[in-house]
């Protein structure tokens, strides 16, 4: 039963296991392994042998080592802990395949046996939160290190409430500062005369006023350096990144050539506020020549639009380019039957 747990739920390969020492009464200890390195040890006791004292068995239980609980466990969890703490295991796991205690074989500045393990009574409690038995002993969050995550969240949090919570400021210097009345002048003075620069009413501004920064001249450097792999043949000394992306939309534009064979992407990366969306909104507005940006739709996707499931993204997005394409391209904003006549016809050809 522990086997196929292992393997058939949790993804590990019987090649990972190991058997370290037998026992007369034939019952053994396991480690897992990742990378040939030991990462979880498995304490296996007959089926029926642990005793965990609780009334609620059908979900996951935190129960402290030294509990009450788990008192007539401690043997076993004793025998896991010896094995797996001086290996540098850093978790153990007591089973007898219907019941399972994991635990932390390791806690900074304190016993481990004060800390919570975390405990399935039965199958039933391993069924009904299954994520929480995944996460900890599955290989697959094993190699992400989730289990860390879930173990500091459960130690800290006694340990949090324990210790008492002071305010940064005192309760006396906690108030809001009354503005002068010159404050109040300078307000309508500088929204009077500054609120321009924010570009809120004025779109061109911010183009007609693109300045660098140490933060734009990184970003230049970075798409100068990610259009120089994209294109291949970039001069070294040259810093023309306009002219060179000129270059690629317009090969891509008046080439006849395959569409599948036409495709580049190029990445605009920086820190914010590095002036990325103003430079492509300067370069798609005022560099690119307008020969060359008539034949150009400019799409854009806002991410945080989407729900963030990995599941649903690519439908999303996939829907979300062909709508404003669409809308972009066609005058009425969706294509006509003229429009797709011919649409499949490669395929027809493929077909026929």
């Amino acid at each position: 039963m522990i086997n196929r747990l292992l393997n058939e739920c949790l993804g590990w390969p019987y090649s990972d296991f190991r058997a370290e020492r037998h026992h007369d009464s034939g019952y053994s200890d396991y480690v897992l392994v990742n990378d040939d390195s030991p990462v979880l040890l498995i304490e296996a006791k007959r089926m029926g042998i642990i005793e965990i004292a609780t009334t609620e068995r059908d979900k996951v239980r935190y129960l402290k080592l030294k509990g009450s609980g788990l008192k007539k466990a401690n043997k076993g969890i004793d025998q896991a802990a010896s094995y797996a703490a001086p290996n540098g295991i850093p978790i153990a796991v007591l089973t007898d395949g219907i019941s399972w205690i994991i635990f932390k074989t390791f806690t900074a500045g304190e016993n481990y046996k004060l800390k919570e393990a975390v405990v399935f009574p039965s199958l039933d409690s391993i069924i009904n939160d299954f994520s929480i038995f995944y996460d900890l002993l599955s290989k697959a969050q094993y190699s992400n290190r989730v289990y860390k995550l879930f173990f500091d969240n459960l130690h800290n949090k006694r340990l949090l409430l324990s210790q008492e919570l002071l305010p940064p400021l005192n309760n006396v210097d906690i108030k809001l500062s009354q503005k002068s009345e010159i404050a109040f002048d300078l307000d309508r003075v500088f929204t009077s005369f500054f609120s321009r620069l924010t570009g809120d009413n004025d779109e061109d501004l911010l183009i007609e006023c693109f300045v660098e920064t140490r933060e734009s001249r990184i970003a230049d450097f970075s798409l100068e350096k990610m259009t120089k792999n994209v294109l291949g043949n970039m001069v070294p000394t040259e810093k023309s990144v306009v002219s060179e992306l000129t270059n690629v939309i317009e090969y891509n534009v008046d080439s006849q050539i395959s569409s599948t064979e036409s495709g580049q992407t190029i990445f605009i990366v920086g820190p914010t506020g590095a002036g990325k969306t103003t430079f492509l909104d300067r370069f798609f507005r005022r560099t690119l020549p307008n020969s060359i940006r008539q034949k150009c739709a400019l799409i854009r996707v806002n991410y945080l639009d989407s729900t963030g499931s990995e599941e649903t993204a690519l439908d999303w997005m996939t829907e979300s380019l062909i709508s404003i394409m669409e809308k972009e391209i066609f005058p009425t904003g969706a294509p006509t039957w003229n429009d797709l006549l011919g649409l499949y016809h490669l395929e027809y050809k493929i077909r026929s």
